[in-house]
């Protein structure tokens, strides 16, 4: 219950939820639990362990960021080509069409 609190005191709640998955999972790597955390809320943006969530909050949204950006990358990547073969395949039947036209004259 506190931790929700806490999550959502320093914005993590607006984040994805891998994202805030990967600060939490890296956070205990680094040794800093929820009683840390408690106790640090508090004081505020100058405190070490702050500054800490703070980095890695940084991190893991930028690779996250960076994943999306590839992501969407490929779709656009995707339906550009998609859109070069239906433009050919419009191009292709209306020449058909012009030449039966021509054909039947």
């Amino acid at each position: 219950m506190f931790l929700h609190k806490i999550i959502m005191n320093l914005g993590l709640i607006n984040l994805g939820e891998q994202v805030a998955r990967n600060v939490w999972n890296t956070l205990h790597q680094y040794g800093i639990d929820e009683e840390m955390m408690k106790e640090a809320a508090p004081k505020g943006a100058r405190n070490a362990i702050i500054g800490m969530y703070r980095i890695v909050l940084y991190q893991s949204q930028a690779k996250d960021d960076d994943e999306e950006r590839n992501r969407v990358s490929d779709r656009i990547a995707f339906f550009d080509e998609l859109l070069l073969h239906s433009d050919r395949a419009i191009r292709v039947k209306r020449s058909k069409c012009a030449l039966d036209t021509l054909l039947k004259v």
